[in-house]
Formats: structure tokens, C-alpha cells, sequence
């Protein structure tokens, strides 16, 4: 559940930084969105391959999960936020 809200809420700022950089916020949000789901998928995968699944690193391996989806938060923020700043275009 945690884990939802934290996704909803880097996702505003998200689509917050994009609209400042006159990018498309669903499209980041989006990109924020996978790839957090992407690095967890990862991460809990080569945790698994290296130290192996049992009921004694259940935890461990889902804070791993959490800390990479978290990590690509900040690159994807990192990735958004060395765009220059252009008007958002407007469709006539």
C-alpha cells in the first residue's frame, strides 16, 4: 500500500516537473511508472539469482525491489530535469 502511494505522489512531481519543462506529463508519469516497476522487477530478480529466495529473505529482497524502483525515480527525474525549458505547444 505504501508503496502505491509513494508511486502516485512521485508521480505528480513528476508531471509537475514536466509541465514546467513544457513536456508532456503523461508521458513521464508513464516513463516513471515503468521504469519503477522495471528496476523492482530487476532488482528483486539478481537479488534472487545471487542470494537466493527462502522465508528468511523475503524482506530483504523486497526492500531491494523498493530501493531500485526508487533509484530510478531519481534518474528518470535526473533524465527530465537536464532538459531545457520550451513552451509546451499548443494544438490549434
Amino acid at each position: 500500500m505504501l508503496e502505491i502511494l509513494a508511486i502516485v505522489f512521485l508521480g505528480k512531481k513528476i508531471a509537475e516537473l514536466a509541465e514546467e519543462k513544457g513536456e508532456n506529463p503523461k508521458k513521464w508519469k508513464g516513463i516513471m511508472i515503468g521504469s519503477w516497476f522495471g528496476a523492482e522487477i530487476l532488482g528483486i530478480v539478481i537479488f534472487a539469482s545471487t542470494v537466493g529466495i527462502g522465508d528468511d529473505t523475503i524482506f530483504p529482497a523486497a526492500i531491494t525491489g523498493i530501493v531500485c524502483g526508487l533509484a530510478s525515480y531519481f534518474i528518470v527525474r535526473s533524465m527530465l530535469s537536464s532538459k531545457p525549458k520550451t513552451p509546451l505547444k499548443e494544438l490549434s
